[in-house]
């Protein structure tokens, strides 16, 4: 997100006509208002702003922050952005796209996130609704669950039944369990 962030902040200020060493420099000074200088974003920048003050190339200077931070969206920005900066690319288009794609990639793996946790939360429930309902029919009418209960034919198919239950319950645990 912070990366989305900085992205974003370097896009608006390469609008305003900046280079892109001077953007970067720019970008840091914004996201100071938002972001504490110990945050890791504020870092990089730090030292991406140091890099380019001793004249290393930005684009070598992003792709060290993508192999520092190992985060899939920072190589492929450090990528993109050194290709188009050697053959003559877009720069200020790239730099759009990349934030415009990151954002949509953290909403969607916000709502992915939140979804997944509303089913697993169902599947907690359903899980314990089945033992609730038999305690509660035993307190309230154990002579409905006697014939389930009370003969071998009954008892071998609640044991059934039972196994089922615990298979489905594991494979419900793994279904929620998907990374994202």
């Amino acid at each position: 997100m912070d990366f989305s962030d900085a992205i974003s902040c370097l896009a608006g200020v390469l609008e305003g006509g900046s280079s892109i060493e001077n953007a970067v420099s720019q970008t840091y000074k914004d996201m100071l208002i938002s972001h504490s200088r110990e945050s890791s974003i504020m870092q990089e920048l730090k030292v991406i702003n140091t890099q380019v003050g001793n004249n290393i190339r930005i684009e070598d200077a992003f792709i060290d922050m993508a192999r520092r931070t190992d985060i899939e969206d920072v190589r492929s920005f450090a990528d993109v952005f050194a290709t188009a900066k050697r053959t003559g690319g877009n720069i200020m288009a790239i730099i759009r796209e990349t934030s415009g794609t990151i954002r949509t990639k953290t909403e969607v793996s916000r709502e992915l996130r939140t979804m997944m946790a509303s089913k697993k939360f169902e599947s907690d429930i359903m899980r314990v609704i089945p033992y609730l309902m038999l305690g509660y029919l035993r307190l309230s009418s154990p002579s409905l669950l006697e014939p389930l209960y009370g003969n071998i034919t009954g008892i071998m198919f609640m044991s059934a039944m039972l196994v089922m239950y615990i298979a489905m319950s594991f494979m419900a645990a793994r279904i929620v369990k998907i990374k994202i």
